[in-house]
């Protein structure tokens, strides 16, 4: 931990989260993706353009990936980390939306929270297992809630992986190379 009592940043995270820091949360601190309590601090300094990790630092293939968060920051914060590791990213602000926009996107992936309101995150994965242009898609459900019950509703609702937040760069590359080769065209 550093003096302001934040998790260090190794310098492939920096590479992601300096250009987000710039150009989204203007002060140069960085607290979306991580807990409130913690804060990336972009050094002052050199002003030359951080460019984009390669592919190889980031995924092996290219996926399209939807996300689904109500939580406008999070979305965003999460499309931009998973483009800049070269991926093919949109995203949704509601259950109904991110199905409605599956529809004609076809991700090979999709991240969705699970607490939204409306259509929460179990029901957006039955409706994707029960629709034929959908049920293949890899399904991570993004929440908060840690506890074996929530995991294993999430599991019985069609979701192949469960990401507790916050969730780390590391993880969530983790799981993207979990993603089966042949449920990708």
């Amino acid at each position: 931990m550093d003096k302001k009592g934040s998790n260090s940043v190794d310098k492939n995270n920096m590479q992601v989260l300096s250009p987000l820091c710039r150009i989204g949360f203007g002060n140069g601190q960085y607290d979306g993706m991580r807990a409130a309590t913690e804060q990336f601090l972009v050094p002052e300094g050199d002003e030359s353009p951080i460019e984009p990790p390669l592919r190889h630092r980031g995924s092996s293939r290219i996926l399209k990936i939807l996300v689904i968060d109500d939580i406008l920051d999070v979305a965003e914060v999460l499309c931009s980390l998973l483009g800049h590791l070269g991926h093919t990213v949109t995203s949704a602000h509601s259950g109904i939306e991110g199905i409605e926009l599956a529809q004609e996107f076809q991700p090979d992936v999709l991240i969705c929270d699970i607490g939204m309101p409306e259509m929460d995150g179990y029901e957006v994965a039955q409706n994707f297992r029960g629709n034929n242009t959908l049920k293949n898609v890899f399904l991570i459900a993004l929440t908060g809630y840690a506890r074996p019950d929530h995991m294993e509703r999430a599991a019985e609702s069609g979701f192949d992986r469960q990401l507790t937040k916050p969730v780390d760069l590391a993880t969530l590359k983790q799981t993207l190379e979990e993603v089966p080769k042949a449920s990708i065209p």
